[in-house]
């Protein structure tokens, strides 16, 4: 079940129920889940210019097009993502908004260490570390969960790593007649 090179492919098993014509749940080394756990991570313009603002009835559309009129329209009509809260790979394709560069250092005159925006009294960049990372690298983050489990969704999107003590009690679940 490993990933394939394109970013827009995911490799997940699914499990369906015939008799009752719904998916039991899917199993995937952790691509689909952070696929899921990235719509957590979108800001609501961004849904909305997505699905287009008819697709919204009343005060979402409403707010949409009051924004349109505003001078700070462009910021808010096209949000992009944090780039530490987002998938690598970008799974629904919405960019990850660009971090301003802030520069650290020590500022003899008043004989403290100072973070400004403003590279002019200051050293070097301010190193930006992902919380995510083991190693606190940017290069070293795949998403929001660990590739050495594996995880499983069922058709109300509820996650669960599919540990030996999830699958028994899953099992237990299913065999115990519901009254």
């Amino acid at each position: 079940m490993p990933s394939t090179s394109d970013s827009s492919k995911m490799d997940i098993k699914v499990v369906q129920s015939k008799s009752q014509k719904k998916i039991v749940t899917t199993e995937d080394n952790g691509d689909f889940v952070d696929f899921i756990f990235s719509f957590l991570t979108l800001p609501l313009w961004s849904i909305v210019k997505l699905l287009g603002v008819n697709s919204f009835a009343g005060c979402v559309a409403n707010l949409y097009k009051s924004v349109e009129n505003l001078d700070p329209h462009s910021v808010l009509l096209n949000p992009g993502i944090v780039p530490l809260f987002g998938c690598p790979n970008k799974p629904l394709n919405i960019p990850h908004v660009k971090l301003p560069t802030y520069y650290y250092g020590f500022n003899y005159q008043i004989h403290r260490a100072v973070i400004s925006k403003t590279r002019l009294a200051v050293g070097g960049p301010l190193v930006v570390l992902d919380p995510r990372s083991l190693n606190r690298s940017k290069e070293d983050v795949v998403g929001f969960v660990k590739r050495t489990t594996l995880y499983g969704v069922g058709d109300d999107l509820k996650l669960k790593s599919l540990s030996a003590n999830y699958c028994l009690s899953y099992l237990k679940e299913r065999t115990e007649p519901s009254y």
